[in-house]
């Protein structure tokens, strides 16, 4: 009888933890729905920076933090500056582009503001799934 009041409780706490975490969106299906990178739809695929929670990217991503130091809007390319270096940013068709909660274009990115950018890094250059604006100034 101890035995399987025991298996019971384990079980219980078991299932309680994982709904919690899920709830608190660290479980499986939190963040993006499943929707990032691949079309990126799912608007929050950045948990953290591009609308989601948290401070990750998505499906073995890259975030970075930084300052705007360049514009090239024939190339769609931004610079950022991260503090260990610059990185290139290609904004897609596909990016998402937001100034907080709020979507825009690639036209509203300027010199100086700054950045978290989500995406795939090679070498020096990170395809961006989502770019956000975390701060307007200059």
């Amino acid at each position: 009888m101890k035995t399987k009041l025991s298996v019971l409780l384990v079980a219980v706490l078991s299932i309680l933890l994982i709904s919690g975490a899920v709830l608190a969106g660290r479980g499986p299906g939190s963040g993006n729905g499943g929707q990032c990178p691949y079309g990126y739809q799912g608007r929050g695929c950045c948990p953290g920076g591009g609308g989601g929670r948290g401070g990750q990217c998505p499906y073995n991503g890259t975030k970075i933090d930084g300052k705007i130091t360049g514009v090239d809007s024939t190339n769609k390319t931004i610079a950022v500056d991260t503090g260990n270096g610059i990185i290139t940013v290609v904004v897609t068709d596909k990016t998402v582009i937001k100034i907080g909660p709020d979507e825009t274009t690639f036209g509203k990115l300027e010199v100086g503001q700054t950045v978290r950018a989500c995406g795939e890094l090679k070498e020096k250059t990170l395809t961006a799934w989502v770019v956000t604006v975390r701060y307007r100034g200059k």
